[in-house]
């Protein structure tokens, strides 16, 4: 008797022969139920394997943040520091958790970015100043990686490019 081609080979039904193949998802773990209330939160690293980081919590507490007392955040499930300094706070691992005013976070977002234009405004100066006629910089904010060697004949790279 021929197998109907409609039905399903009898050693394809088993379930490991049908399942999905699993996907990488992030963990939960620091997704917090966060009151929305003006508030940036952020996790701030206090301890790295035993060793006191505390002065990157008082970084932060210097640009106005504070940390969150575990009590605002009862049935989060989340843990709090048992001792020390920061007793009470909500802790996840070796991370407590900080929040500042949003209008705040604003502000220092906008401080680093003018920070930041004046460095680069800096470098192309300098790069200007120091290039020769013949070969001027070229200002390319992009990077590009390219696999295998140019064609000779047309200088063109090969079809195996990435961007």
């Amino acid at each position: 008797m021929e197998a109907d081609p409609k039905k399903t080979p009898r050693d394809q039904m088993s379930r490991e022969k049908t399942e999905r193949k699993k996907e990488w998802k992030p963990s939960a773990g620091g997704a917090l139920d966060l009151p929305k209330d003006g508030m940036h939160y952020r996790w701030v690293r206090y301890r790295i394997r035993d060793l006191d980081r505390r002065e990157d919590v008082l970084d932060r507490i210097r640009q106005h943040y504070e940390v969150v007392p575990a009590e605002e955040l009862v049935g989060q499930g989340f843990d709090r520091v048992e001792d020390g300094k920061f007793e009470g706070v909500v802790k996840h691992g070796d991370l407590l958790l900080t929040r500042v005013p949003i209008e705040i976070k604003e502000q220092r977002d906008k401080h680093y970015a003018a920070l930041t234009a004046r460095t680069i405004a800096g470098i192309d100066a300098e790069m200007d100043r120091k290039a020769h006629p013949t070969m001027p910089f070229e200002r390319s904010r992009r990077t590009r990686v390219i696999k295998g060697q140019k064609n000779l004949e047309t200088n063109e790279p090969n079809d195996t490019d990435e961007e």
